[in-house]
């Protein structure tokens, strides 16, 4: 009667210890990709001994690459987030100069003054730029401005940033 033996892989104690049941060459385990050598008396490594596995790793760099590629996305990342950055700023130099214009244009109006000229004033001061003007009747003033430094991205401009803006007297709503 033969003796029962391990599943595929496995072994005894005593297999291991005596080296009887070891194969020579390399075992795959499937999916790893990782490479299993199995020491044995004949192969020649100075220290080998039987039974015991030698892992060959047949991915060596593959953590190089990966983290080339972490970096390489946290960059893209980083870059996007500089951009929103960007695009944020110049809404709020826009608005920040639609609403300062429109309030000068507004004191205009009240003290008798031309107030779209006041306006671009007061845009141009704070590095914004006129695009519309229009009294509204009853001291109101609505001011369309953008932005003077758009979106830039390696000498690029993607665009600028534009905001309105009313202003007038507390009556006139």
């Amino acid at each position: 009667m033969t003796a029962a033996r391990p599943p595929r892989g496995r072994r005894t104690e005593t297999e291991t210890e005596t080296g009887s049941g070891t194969r020579s060459g390399a075992e795959t385990r499937a999916g790893s990709g990782i490479e299993t050598a199995i020491g044995t008396e004949t192969d020649g490594r100075p220290g080998a001994r039987p039974g015991v596995a030698v892992h060959l790793d047949v991915e060596h760099g593959a953590g190089t690459v990966l983290v080339l590629g972490v970096v390489a996305a946290v960059l893209v990342l980083a870059l996007a987030l500089a951009g929103l950055a960007q695009a944020q700023a110049a809404r709020g130099t826009a608005q920040t100069g639609a609403d300062l214009a429109a309030l000068a244009a507004a004191t205009a109006v009240r003290d008798g003054w031309e107030p779209c000229g006041r306006a671009r004033e007061a845009a141009a001061r704070n590095r914004a730029v006129v695009v519309a003007c229009t009294e509204q009747g009853a001291g109101v003033v609505r001011v369309d401005a953008e932005s003077s430094a758009g979106v830039t991205f390696l000498g690029v401009t993607f665009g600028r940033a534009t905001a309105a803006a009313r202003a007038g007297p507390a009556s006139a709503r």
